[in-house]
């Protein structure tokens, strides 16, 4: 009987260090998705088409480096094509939004930055300058195939 006792106690330990391991490979699986989506999309460089109020869309090249500085550039379409100059600055990523800090004289402040919303596909999504997203016509720019930038 004391043997058949420990020998279910020893079974039960087997079993609850089973369910442990197969618990923690599912949640590094599970971490390594998620990371391979956050490295995947950032640093890098980004293009598309994003709506214009007055004009047929704007051009738009985002490149984020991994310094945390950034380079936009974009070229209004329609009736007069004009390009806005290069803009530079620092950018970060805080809970899924991206966030941009163009260089000014003075620091920029809230309602200076530009945002986009990180999509679980790596593309970026147009948010509005309180860093919300944008109901209806929100552009994106979607990652341009080549190296990330230093």
């Amino acid at each position: 009987m004391r043997w058949e006792t420990r020998a279910l106690g020893f079974s039960v330990l087997c079993l609850l260090t089973s369910v442990l391991c197969l618990l923690t490979s599912v949640l590094c699986l599970a971490g390594c998705n998620t990371l391979a989506v956050s490295t995947t999309a950032l640093p890098g460089v980004y293009r598309g088409t994003l709506p214009c109020a007055d004009c047929a869309g704007i051009e738009t090249t985002l490149t984020l480096r991994r310094d945390g500085t950034f380079t936009l550039s974009r070229q209004y379409q329609g009736r007069e094509m004009f390009t806005a100059p290069l803009e530079t600055g620092r950018w970060r990523r805080r809970e899924g939004v991206i966030e941009l800090f163009p260089r000014a004289p003075a620091p920029a402040t809230a309602d200076e930055r530009l945002c986009f919303g990180l999509t679980d596909s790596g593309t970026l999504l147009q948010y509005d300058i309180g860093c919300a997203p944008i109901e209806g016509l929100a552009g994106t720019l979607g990652r341009a195939a080549g190296p990330a930038t230093k």
